[in-house]
Order: structure tokens, then sequence, then C-alpha cells
């Protein structure tokens, strides 16, 4: 008697299931929604990731005064739609004063030169320490980095002096 409980039981298990899904009508059809926000922005063009190097060349230690470059052998260079803000700020390099107002080259025996950043050719955007600079723009456009630095004249022992600072560009 067991035995026959026990095939009846699972027989109708197994047709349950069947029925629910006989119950179903396929196909159904249903919309979904497709969409797209297109803004303003920049995207980086070129192979150049970086900003090159700022060189203020070889200079007579008894040289005063300001010296200027700008830097060479890479600019980074963006393609924008029309009006559209780039924002760029440079931190305070290897070797900041105290007070992170200025940047400062490294030479021997830890001697050290004042040196200013600058957006612009003519000098009159200046890249203070993690401040930044707006610039509008629109179509391609290259983003050279410009400097300048006051020698003391006599005062700095003769070698190389150097600093790395990090760029930051967001759009």
């Amino acid at each position: 008697m067991w035995r026959c409980i026990g095939v009846h039981v699972l027989a109708g298990a197994l047709t349950l299931p069947a029925v629910g899904v006989a119950d179903t009508l396929l196909p159904k059809t249903r919309t979904m929604t497709v969409s797209a926000q297109i803004v303003a922005g920049c995207g980086l063009k070129g192979g150049g990731q970086d900003f090159g190097t700022l060189d203020f060349g070889v200079l007579p230690a008894m040289t005063a005064g300001d010296v200027s470059a700008v830097a060479q052998g890479g600019s980074l260079q963006f393609e924008c739609t029309p009006g559209s803000t780039l924002r760029l700020s440079v931190g305070g390099g290897l070797k900041p004063d105290a007070a992170n107002q200025r940047r400062n080259l490294q030479g021997p025996g830890g001697a050290l030169v004042a040196y200013q950043l600058y957006a612009d050719a003519s000098r009159t955007q200046v890249l203070g320490i993690g401040q930044t600079v707006t610039l509008s723009v629109s179509g391609v456009v290259n983003l050279p980095i410009y400097g300048s630095l006051t020698l003391p004249g006599g005062a700095l022992p003769a070698g190389v002096y150097t600093d790395t600072a990090q760029v930051t560009v967001t759009y």
C-alpha cells in the first residue's frame, strides 16, 4: 500500500507545473526607452600625455634678473565643443616654500631658486600652487605652460636645478 500512495503523489507533482505554463500566452510585446544626453566637453587629442619639459637653459652663475621659458617636447592638445571650459591647476612641486606660495628648483647642496608658472604667453594668468585657472575654449586647443624664474646673480652654486610638478586638467 505504501507503494501506491508514493506513486500517486509523485505523478501529481510532475503535472502541476505543466498546467501553470499552459496558462501563459506568448509572445508578449513591451516597449523600452532609449536615450542619450549630449553635453559640452573636451577630449584629449593625439598621443601627447604630458606637458614636456620647462627648460630655462644654461645660464652663467652671475646672471641676475628674470628668465622666461615655455614647456617644450610636449603640449597637451584637446578638442572641445563650442562653449567648453577647461580648468588647469599645478601642484607645488617637490620643494615648495613653507607657506606653499612658491615653487622652487633644487640644486647642489639643497640650494633653491624660485620659479613661477603661467597659463598664457603674456604671463598674466599665474598658475599659483593648487589654484585653478579657467580657460574658455572651442575646437582644437593646445595647453602649453609658460614659466619664469628670477636669478639672484652670483649667489647660487653652479649645477643643475630641477623640480617636478603635477599638472591637473579637468573639463
